[in-house]
């Protein structure tokens, strides 16, 4: 989805988005059909308040950068027409309305919420570098590998956390789908090497990817986000 910035209104909300991403962190990568996902712990990685009417809790993290060969459920965003690198998805459901997902993903629950995080090329990103440094060695045979150092969502997010946000549903009857899009305005940095190492050479699907959607009538607003008071944030 291509966002117009002149085109968005202000979010107000009496208490803003937050985030608490410090109980668990991710311990592995695994091969996907589409790529590669990162999968946190058992402890609970929660989003809640601002629009949300429940806190949503993360299930996977993934990413989409231009060149895959993806599916066409592959969402990327632009902003005023400008493109970037890629981008990382950190997914998350709502416990309270939607079914557990399995480690299969035979089931992908119906209400979730996507923080989408911008990747511009630039300078190594340290904490990128603690998976991406392994995603070669996955394949049709090796479908998981275990870090010796867990990847802190936390520390994948921009210094600041100014977003976009729109809702969508998409689907019919029982494949019917309620999708929250958070998007940070502030992109951060990776390097070649790790954009085309999170580049899925696994798609099912050949060509550039899906195309970047124009805004058309989604209702986009912007907000603020913070880390849980009692959460330890980024240092």
């Amino acid at each position: 989805v291509d966002i117009k910035s002149d085109d968005v209104l202000v979010n107000i909300e009496r208490n803003p988005l937050e985030l608490d991403y410090n109980l668990n962190h991710c311990q592995s990568v695994h091969k996907t059909d589409e790529g590669w996902k990162l999968v946190p712990g058992t402890n609970a990685h929660e989003l809640f308040h601002g629009s949300l009417e429940n806190p949503y809790r993360l299930y996977e993290i993934h990413g989409h950068m231009v060149g895959d060969s993806c599916l066409e459920s592959c969402r990327r965003h632009s902003v005023d027409g400008k493109e970037y690198a890629g981008e990382l998805h950190l997914v998350h459901y709502d416990p309270n309305l939607s079914f557990s997902p399995n480690k299969l993903n035979k089931h992908v629950p119906d209400r979730r919420a996507i923080v989408c995080i911008l990747l511009e090329e630039g300078k190594v990103n340290n904490e990128l570098s603690k998976f991406t440094n392994e995603l070669s060695e996955l394949s049709y045979r090796v479908t998981k590998i275990g870090f010796n150092d867990d990847v802190n969502p936390t520390y994948l997010l921009p210094e600041k956390l100014d977003f976009w946000m729109y809702k969508e549903e998409t689907g019919e009857g029982m494949k019917k789908e309620y999708l929250t899009w958070i998007i940070f305005k502030n992109p951060i940095e990776a390097s070649k090497e790790q954009i085309n190492a999170m580049r899925s050479p696994y798609g099912r699907a050949s060509g550039p990817g899906s195309a970047i959607q124009p805004q058309s009538k989604r209702t986009i607003t912007e907000g603020q986000a913070a880390f849980k008071r009692c959460s330890v944030g980024k240092e």
